[in-house]
């Protein structure tokens, strides 16, 4: 190997390392300052997203308690429970029964079974009192509105006492359920009869104690309230299926209602989904959070099932639950992915950081998610009086790190520009270094050859 090559090669041996390490360096400082940035971001968000999700559970029960302490729910439970009474001496009528045996039968159990898993048979269903069977045949089977609708009903015409208290109350109560954007609203005599509902739903009438929806979380919460005595504030029961919903995932608000010391009652709301999701999501403006095209933030309960609605089932129900049932999911939890387009209590989300934070603590790392996707992920417990729910906030860790792998390629190109720019220089200079010793050994061996004129012109130091 020659003195040039030799030269050459010793210049690239201690350049080429040094270069590497260089970038090296700088990647990885790169990458760990923009790993620091986006977990704090996350739990910043993660922060925001708990405040305000405390602050309205706490407004729900706020305006809850206000409502029972008016005039106007204690005035509705006392006409409602009265008119109650007298529908309940008639006798049970076989036209009205054969009427809401057939609902039940053909219109709502099949309806139910397109929806959810049903454990309910119809002839559980029916009504067995009378005044229960007879407002759900006027409120509810023969009501000319359907679906989401039924509400619009204020008066069926049969002209009882029951029907002209709900003419005189329904429209105000009505009215606020809708302002504040609850699913339904509720008044329950203490015996567990449900007198009143605003969407007159299938639970319309029933006897939360004895009737077919004893086990609902609607009978838990009532029996709550009443345990907890007339000076019980409100009462939060976490999601579960709700049957009268067609299976819909639901959670409640209740509270006593109270006249002169006495409870006279129970006013109960149905959380709607949509306001969960609304907060969790900014109303599906994730970008402007700085969450990007992956970023999420979201709810999980005690039972590893989710809270609040998955990004990907909100942005394609469809294409989500062709996923879940890839993965394996049982066929009626994507029917319901697909019907309700929720993931709330359908996606298990079975990770460490949920496990972390449902043992109270709170944090932030790098974990697969329950997508099977490596993410950056912040943790912590939500800390609402009733639930046992955590919060976390995460992107997927490949956009996340998409600057720092943009950066990797800007580096590599600048060094290797760089590397050309060295190579040429040092096979430039170490030509011109070696060049005086090449033309030395030339005349040396030209020397040895028996050339004795040769001259060597010396034309440096």
């Amino acid at each position: 190997m020659s003195i040039r090559t030799k030269l050459f090669l010793a210049v690239l041996a201690l350049a080429v390392p040094t270069m590497l390490l260089v970038g090296t360096l700088a990647y990885l400082g790169s990458r760990d300052a923009l790993e620091r940035s986006t977990f704090d971001h996350l739990t910043s968000v993660r922060s925001d997203k708990t405040s305000q999700i405390r602050g309205y559970f706490r407004e729900v029960g706020t305006q809850v308690g206000l409502l029972a302490e008016s005039r106007l729910a204690r005035d509705a439970m006392r006409a409602f429970d009265s008119a109650w009474r007298e529908a309940d001496r008639g006798p049970l009528d076989a036209t009205l029964r054969k009427s809401v045996e057939e609902y039940y039968a053909g219109v709502f159990v099949p309806q139910l079974e397109a929806h959810a898993e049903n454990t309910l048979e119809a002839g559980a269903l029916v009504p067995r009192d009378p005044a229960e069977l007879y407002l759900q045949y006027w409120y509810v089977v023969t009501n000319p509105f359907t679906g989401a609708s039924r509400d619009q009903l204020e008066d069926p015409g049969d002209g009882s006492a029951y029907s002209a208290a709900h003419r005189a109350f329904h429209g105000r109560l009505k009215s606020f359920t809708r302002e504040l954007r609850f699913h339904d609203l509720f008044l329950i005599d203490p015996k567990g009869r449900v007198v009143y509902t605003v969407a007159k739903e299938v639970d319309f009438g029933t006897d939360l104690l004895h009737g077919p929806f004893a086990d609902s979380n609607l009978a838990h919460v009532f029996r709550r309230v009443m345990a907890a005595g007339a000076e019980g504030g409100p009462v939060l029961e976490d999601y579960a299926h709700y049957a009268p919903s067609l299976g819909e995932p639901a959670s409640f608000v209740a509270v006593p209602v109270t006249e002169e010391g006495e409870r006279v009652g129970v006013l109960a709301i149905q959380i709607p989904v949509d306001e969960i999701d609304r907060i969790m999501t900014s109303n599906r403006r994730w970008k402007i959070e700085g969450l990007g095209e992956t970023g999420e933030t979201y709810l999980v309960g005690p039972d590893f099932r989710m809270r609040s609605n998955s990004r990907f089932v909100l942005r394609d129900p469809e294409a989500y639950a062709q996923v879940a049932e890839k993965a394996g999911v049982p066929p009626v939890e994507v029917r319901q992915i697909r019907d309700f387009r929720t993931t709330i209590l359908i996606q298990e989300v079975r990770t460490p950081a949920v496990e972390a934070a449902l043992q109270g603590r709170s944090g932030s790392g790098i974990i697969s998610d329950y997508r099977g996707v490596k993410v950056l992920s912040s943790w912590a417990p939500l800390g609402v009086p009733g639930l046992d729910w955590v919060i976390l906030s995460e992107i997927d860790a490949a956009e996340a790190f998409t600057p720092a792998r943009r950066l990797a390629g800007r580096l590599a190109l600048q060094l290797g520009g760089l590397l050309l720019l060295l190579l040429g220089a040092a096979w430039t200079v170490s030509r011109r270094f070696v060049a005086p010793i090449v033309e030395l050994d030339e005349a040396a061996q030209r020397l040895a050859s028996g050339d004795k004129e040769v001259q060597v012109a010396v034309g440096g130091r």
